[in-house]
């Protein structure tokens, strides 16, 4: 076994719907794209406790924030107009760990 650590990278999912059914998605070429780089990807589901965001702030290097089919909800950036593809859940996950990797330098 190796003694060098692989870079944990949180890799953000969307959520989807498949056969009626709601799933968290990532593409792989997003999570390859990763390991070719020598880290290691993890799926971060959005809807989670504050606990376990505090847990995956601890334990990842980076994170990756891949496009996705819904877009920022309009009034995280002071918009009005309506969005039919967003996801709220995604967006609030995703911007915590923006301002953390801000806040740490990652």
């Amino acid at each position: 076994m190796s003694g060098t650590r692989k870079p944990i990278i949180g890799v953000v999912s969307c959520t989807k719907e498949l056969g009626g059914y709601q799933i968290q998605a990532v593409n792989d070429f997003y999570l390859r794209a990763v390991k070719d780089f020598g880290g290691l990807p993890i799926m971060l589901a959005p809807e989670m406790s504050g606990d376990d965001v505090a847990t995956i702030l601890d334990m990842c290097d980076g994170f990756l924030f891949p496009g996705s089919h819904s877009n920022v909800a309009p009034h995280r950036y002071n918009a009005t107009h309506e969005e039919s593809h967003k996801d709220e859940a995604r967006d609030e996950l995703s911007l915590t760990l923006i301002r953390h990797a801000v806040d740490q330098n990652i």
